[in-house]
């Protein structure tokens, strides 16, 4: 980039990165709902911006410097946008989407200086006939929808699926699981097990996560990019017509270096199956924008039980949904296992297992942030755990229980009345019909006062398990420990 003249050289990396907000699931429109505009987000880089922000006091925009925004099907530009002097670094641009017609298209974007081209970018899309639904998809509310019906993902990872643990997962009202050993398992024993968890009402998230060559996890079989690139399109070939899977697990917590790779698997598996999801897990809070064009569901991992303050789990909730690719879907994962079951020393105080209250707060911070899936981490290590099994699994199936309760709730797409706020707590509402539920949580080391101020005419609250709550003018006060967790039904008039 030329310090002067507003001449640009030359620029290093992307100059732009573009991706689309609506329609946010892979660009599906759906020729039975109402057409809303494509909007495309942009974000130009500092390289590109740089010279405008030396210039500030002298202009707003830098001269010369354009995009170019083209809606296209079949070939030909049916809507389009130029902005000029550039003064922004990210900003949104709607393109009218009437014109199009059934089948495929395309978002081009363009960034010009003059008559030279710096960046080109294309997201690709496609308008589904009336009727037609992929099999599982995430809705334009974030949530995952099975065979027409909203569906919110419960679950823990495996090592790999048994029969007697499924059958615990499924009566504690789990309904998904994600096993590892799925990336390398043969895909006849695969199956079986596919088939084996269905008999459980319990859906698989099937993990391709150990198939980059190069990287700890992959096994000598694959170690070519041709081997690892064969197994994938064997297995999702084979099985993106199973009625037992939620999606396809594409990271595990790989680094952004490697994104060259992953946006070219996520495009393989997207290409080879329509109808399925993927995931992406990372601990990569602070780059989780480097990963927009490597999934569609994003997810964090945060584990602070017993070596950071609890509040994590809520802020990494936070981040992810901010860069949630414009879906508002993330699914969360939240720490079940005690660092003790893989780390020594074993009985350390920082390696201790996570208490009933602190899954639970750090659940209800997941929820409230806006997380619409949850999967704990893990199944596996439980059975591993200094404080046994059996107790621990008590705890997580009551958690559990408890989601399972919320889901009216969590799959709602209703809007909260206005009026009703809460103050002094972390909080999250939702109605469904003329029920509102409001989840609370004080994941702070000291009790606060939560108050909560009703919409004028709401005199009835209660718990989740029916006990009233005093209402004394418009308004529910109540004292809030450390670590606690409430849900209060309001009933509208």
């Amino acid at each position: 980039m030329a310090p002067a003249g507003g001449q640009v050289r030359e620029v290093q990396g992307r100059p732009m990165e573009a991706f689309l907000l609506a329609p946010p699931y892979r660009g599906l429109i759906f020729a039975d709902e109402a057409r809303r505009p494509v909007r495309v987000h942009i974000d130009l880089s500092e390289c590109v911006m740089g010279h405008a922000w030396q210039e500030a006091g002298g202009y707003e925009g830098l001269p010369d410097l354009a995009l170019v925004c083209r809606l296209v099907a079949d070939g030909k530009a049916v809507a389009q946008q130029r902005l000029a002097e550039l003064a922004q670094r990210s900003l949104d641009v709607d393109l009218e989407s009437e014109a199009l017609g059934e089948g495929a298209y395309s978002v081009e974007v363009v960034l010009e200086h003059g008559e030279r081209e710096l960046g080109r970018q294309r997201l690709d899309g496609r308008v589904l006939g009336r009727g037609e639904r992929p099999k599982v998809y995430i809705d334009r509310h974030g949530r995952t929808i099975v065979g027409g019906r909203p569906f919110f993902p419960l679950g823990f990872y495996f090592g790999t699926l048994k029969e007697d643990e499924i059958r615990t997962l499924s009566r504690a009202g789990f309904n998904c699981a994600m096993p590892y050993a799925f990336s390398t398992m043969d895909p006849d024993q695969a199956g079986a097990l596919l088939d084996m968890a269905r008999r459980h009402g319990v859906m698989v998230i099937y993990s391709v996560k150990d198939l980059y060559p190069g990287t700890r996890g992959t096994p000598k079989q694959f170690a070519t990019a041709e081997a690892a690139a064969d197994r994938v399109r064997q297995v999702v070939e084979r099985f993106r017509s199973h009625p037992n899977l939620l999606a396809w697990y594409l990271n595990d917590e790989l680094p952004p270096t490697m994104r060259p790779d992953l946006e070219a698997r996520y495009d393989v598996v997207r290409g080879l199956d329509p109808d399925h999801p993927t995931w992406a897990v990372l601990y990569q809070v602070d780059q989780l924008t480097e990963y927009r064009h490597t999934c569609d569901v994003l997810g964090t991992d945060p584990y602070p039980v017993a070596r950071k303050p609890i509040t994590m789990a809520g802020e990494w909730a936070r981040k992810t949904r901010g860069a949630s690719l414009g879906t508002d879907a993330f699914w969360q994962v939240p720490q079940a296992f005690a660092w003790g079951s893989c780390r020594e020393p074993a009985d350390a105080p920082q390696n201790r297992s996570p208490t009933y209250d602190e899954v639970r707060c750090m659940t209800y911070q997941a929820l409230i942030e806006g997380a619409k899936g949850l999967i704990y981490y893990t199944f596996h290590q439980l059975q591993r755990d200094p404080l046994g099994f059996d107790a621990r699994w008590q705890d997580m199936a009551r958690v559990g229980r408890e989601v399972r309760a919320l889901e009216p709730a969590l799959l709602s797409v209703d809007r909260a009345p206005e009026g009703l706020a809460v103050r002094g707590a972390r909080w999250v509402a939702f109605r469904d019909g003329k029920r509102v539920w409001v989840l609370v949580t004080n994941p702070e080391p000291d009790p606060v006062e939560m108050r909560m101020d009703l919409p004028p005419g709401v005199d009835a609250v209660e718990t989740m398990t029916g006990d009233a709550v005093p209402v004394s003018g418009g308004t529910v006060t109540r004292p809030l420990g450390p670590l606690a967790c409430e849900t209060y039904i309001v009933e509208l008039p």
